[in-house]
């Protein structure tokens, strides 16, 4: 049976206009209320119109007709390469503390992190690993100021719930480093930087259907298959930090303030392979401007091979910007190019974060340094992150 009868006229009026599916809801519920319109375009004989056929075709036992195909296409992968790019306990950090031993110091760290989002309407739930190694030079000018320069690549694979998908996310960053110490143990410290951002996406498509309902021809049959995509983007870094360090005996006291600015751009791109229900997606544009407050204490121990300082860190972030965004995509086969609009999720405004580490600085200008941070009362996040690194100062 031929599908796109006079009578889906009303329904495709309801989502449609000038060729655009609107909606600021859910990517499954757009995609349900717009299978009429974008099927509208497909085109006999592609594999896109059969599996339009199927869908519309679609009887009860099928979620309510044609859900079940909305929520398989897991379309709600797609927000999570703009979430990847400005994750929430990143910022650029000078690693193991300068004792002034030389006008030059090398600085070496390594980042290990695991995350677990919470799934939602919106955005699919998934678990990442993160590997990150950065490298930098930085030169003291006088007794006050010190500039210098870091270079990070990172690593990251996440695997989306309910095997929704899979995203591997490669990048490299260059960042300008800039540190002043004043009287009364006043300091600050300023960066500005750029990422290149590369993604490999993997959307799994899964669903079943229901042909012939409530008759003796009923059956199911069930769609699977993958549809993968590559994209690049790149990412403007900026953010300045004050604090004061009060010294009392061996302890340290160091209240701090922080701000981070991140603008990202991701390009646009089509996926490969689908069984006809590949998708274009538009380009990406994320911001986030992230106020921290915090507070450290440390104590100063001294041994036979050097001075051990344990610290912690108590923190809190709000973020600003980073709003709910309009993704839009079509369908690769849809002649008609009507895109779909849909929303992602609501950023979490505040939450915390905690650090306890410790560092050990040798003679010779040599320290080393261990931390562990994990993000507090998140609303939708589990986030935990080790950190080693050491300097040397020459």
């Amino acid at each position: 049976m031929r599908i796109f009868a006079c009578g889906a006229a009303a329904a495709l009026s309801m989502v449609v206009f000038s060729g655009k599916a609107y909606g600021q809801n859910a990517p499954a519920e757009v995609l349900d209320a717009s299978w009429i319109a974008v099927c509208a375009g497909a085109q006999p004989g592609s594999t896109f119109f059969d599996r339009c056929q199927e869908i519309i075709n679609a009887g009860p036992g099928s979620g309510d007709r044609r859900s079940a195909a909305a929520v398989g296409n897991n379309l709600g992968v797609v927000g999570a390469q703009g979430r990847r790019a400005t994750r929430d306990d990143e910022r650029a950090d000078s690693a193991a503390v300068r004792r002034d031993f030389g006008a030059w110091s090398l600085l070496a760290n390594a980042r290990l992190g695991d995350r677990d989002r919470d799934s939602s309407d919106f955005e699919n739930g998934f678990s990442e690993d993160v590997r990150a190694f950065d490298f930098g030079l930085d030169y003291r000018i006088n007794d006050r100021w010190v500039v210098g320069g870091l270079a990070t690549f990172e690593n990251a694979d996440a695997d989306f719930d309910g095997q929704a998908g899979e995203l591997d996310a490669d990048s490299w960053s260059v960042t300008a480093l800039v540190s002043g110490a004043f009287e009364n143990g006043w300091w600050m410290q300023g960066y500005l930087g750029h990422r290149n951002l590369e993604f490999d996406s993997t959307r799994n498509i899964a669903y079943r259907l229901t042909v012939n309902a409530g008759t003796p021809d009923e059956a199911t049959f069930d769609v699977a298959d993958l549809a993968t995509g590559s994209t690049d983007g790149d990412q403007l870094l900026a953010g300045i930090s004050f604090g004061r360090t009060i010294a009392r005996n061996a302890w340290t006291l160091t209240p701090q303030l922080a701000l981070d600015f991140a603008d990202t751009d991701i390009d646009g791109y089509a996926e490969q392979s689908g069984n006809g229900l590949a998708q274009r997606f538009a380009d990406q544009g994320v911001e986030s401007l992230i106020l921290g407050a915090g507070v450290q204490v440390a104590r100063a121990v001294s041994t036979d091979f050097g001075v051990l300082q344990p610290f912690g860190r108590l923190g809190w972030q709000h973020e600003f910007d980073n709003d709910a965004r309009e993704l839009t995509s079509t369908f690769v086969g849809d002649a008609n190019g009507t895109t779909l609009a849909y929303a992602t999720q609501s950023p979490d405004r505040n939450f915390g974060d905690v650090t306890i580490g410790l560092t050990a600085v040798f003679g010779n200008g040599r320290s080393l340094f261990l931390a562990y941070r994990y993000l507090l009362g998140h609303e939708f996040l589990d986030d935990g992150q080790l950190q080693l690194g050491g300097r040397f100062e020459f």
